[in-house]
């Protein structure tokens, strides 16, 4: 309990903080925005182009996944750094070749179908458009140079006017990375359960260019934050309620229910 106390104690005075230097970006709405985490994964594998087009067809008003980058640097939809979860291969993924990686069959105890990892670029160009896309990018984008963000950006630029993209990660390395080579699209800090204080210190670097937070919903909850922020929350796995958070002032949730919400 205390650390826990401690941990919502210092996202609060982050917030207040955030919302000193970002006064200028709060989105006023009405609704409360549902985005699937990963997709739609009550019916097919997470991350696949299949489970993102039922997330829509589900009603969904956006989608959150993953993007990390294979041996040669193309973006690809997965959530670990390692493939041995989802698949018989073990290797990490920014070891194996784009081609390569289009040959490993993914698959799980909870589904009966295969399925494959997509590129990035496979998706964009698959989905409906007027969606939100929540793009989280993983550990492989860490200790890349400034090449692999450009061939990130070349991809998502001309999706520009197709959906609202949203570019989320827990470091903040990343952000600032991705910020230096573009300004043209919205950011997102996500911010875990457990207060990591060496991220929140390093973003200040770009702390004007955040247009989200992004906080795990232990954070919020019995927890009032009156500040005006834009908040895309995380780790909605069941409905209790914690879903009293879900008010005016939040711009989006990232469930894994988004079915039931819907």
């Amino acid at each position: 309990m205390v650390k826990e106390f401690i941990n919502k104690t210092l996202f609060y005075f982050f917030c207040f903080y955030y919302s000193c230097h970002n006064k200028n970006k709060y989105i006023k709405t009405q609704k409360t925005y549902i985005l699937a985490h990963r997709g739609l994964t009550s019916k097919h594998l997470e991350n696949t182009l299949e489970a993102f087009l039922a997330a829509f067809e589900s009603g969904a008003d956006g989608i959150e996944f993953d993007v990390q980058l294979s041996k040669d640097l193309v973006p690809v939809v997965f959530h670990d750094d390692n493939l041995k979860r989802l698949s018989s291969c073990h290797k990490d993924i920014d070891k194996v070749n784009r081609l390569d990686l289009e040959n490993i069959i993914l698959t799980s105890s909870n589904y009966n179908n295969n399925y494959y990892i997509p590129l990035l670029s496979e998706v964009l160009l698959a989905l409906p458009k007027d969606k939100i896309l929540n793009i989280e990018l993983k550990e492989t984008f860490l200790n890349k140079d400034k090449n692999a963000y450009i061939n990130l950006i070349s991809i998502i630029a001309g999706y520009k006017n197709k959906f609202k993209i949203i570019i989320s990660s827990f470091n903040a390395d990343i952000l600032i990375k991705f910020s230096e080579v573009s300004r043209d699209f919205e950011l997102a800090l996500l911010i875990d359960k457990k207060i990591n204080i060496l991220e929140l210190i390093k973003i200040n670097k770009i702390i004007k260019n955040i247009k989200y937070l992004n906080p795990h919903l232990s954070l919020l909850n019995k927890f009032i934050i009156k500040f005006n922020i834009n908040f895309v929350i995380w780790g909605h796995k069941k409905i209790e309620n914690k879903t009293n958070i879900i008010i005016k002032k939040q711009f989006g949730l990232i469930s894994d229910i988004c079915e039931k919400l819907i």
